[in-house]
Parts: C-alpha cells; structure tokens; sequence
C-alpha cells in the first residue's frame, strides 16, 4: 500500500508540471547531469510576478520555474549559466497570483502585469522597450531561443 501511495505521488508530480499539451516531453539531453548551479547564484536576477515590466533595460527575458516542476530541473543549470553570463535573464519562480492559459497569442505587445499568463512551466517571456514580444514554453523552446 505505501509503495502504491509513493507511486501515485511520484506521478502527481511529474504530471503537474505542465497544465496543457503545448509542451515538449524531456529533451533528448543527458537527464543524469550532475546539478552544478542553484537558484541562490541568481538572487539578485530573482523577481516576483508583479515586477515583471519594472525592469529598467531596453530588452531582457523573464523565466518562470518551478522549484518541484522536472522540467524546470532539467534546464536550471542552463538558463543559470545563461543569465550568469548575460545579465539580462530575471527568474520568476511559481507564486500564487502566477496567471497561467491555454493560449497566450493575447500577450504579444503588452505592457500590464495584470494581463500576462504563460502556458506553464517553464516559460520564457521576452520583453523589448516595455512590451512583450514573445511568450514561449518547453525546454527545446527556450533552449532555442536562448540559443543554449
């Protein structure tokens, strides 16, 4: 019974990392890297929902994680190398009031926190002259994005 219990939990896990089909399954990437970066690296790149058009810069990106999302674990130590080498990377991590939809096209050209949503996690929003001009999700998107 308690095997059955960890089992279910396990799968409830896995599965709440995403809330659409819009995702892409794990990336073919080497899934047993050895953890090398921590959150605490980019505290000073750590921003919560409300501030994420109060950023003074001309363009910069914004991820949202998922401290228990696989997904997110998978690409932590990318995104963290990318922004400790770019600085224009700011990390949102799941918080209550974190707006999440199916369909995200209504973002494009924003420039109001309280008209953002992201597909899930992990999400990469960019943002250039205070309005968003993409909001992507999955691993080989924002990989490719970043170029990473």
């Amino acid at each position: 019974m308690e095997k059955k219990i960890i089992f279910l939990m396990t799968m409830f896990a896995l599965v709440s990392c995403s809330n659409s089909g819009k995702f892409n399954s794990l990336s073919n990437s080497n899934t047993t890297n050895i953890v090398k970066h921590n959150y605490s690296e980019i505290s000073e790149y750590k921003i919560c929902w409300n501030d994420v058009f109060f950023v003074v810069k001309p363009q910069y990106f914004v991820y949202f994680y998922s401290l228990s999302c696989a997904h997110c674990n998978e690409l932590k130590n990318n995104i963290i190398e990318f922004a400790l080498n770019n600085g224009n990377v700011y990390f949102c991590e799941n918080e209550e009031n974190t707006k999440i939809s199916k369909d995200v096209s209504y973002t494009i050209g924003i420039n109001d926190v309280t008209k953002l949503s992201i597909l899930g996690f992990p999400s990469l929003i960019k943002i250039e002259n205070g309005k968003l001009i993409n909001n992507i999700a999955g691993i080989d998107k924002i990989k490719s994005e970043l170029k990473i």
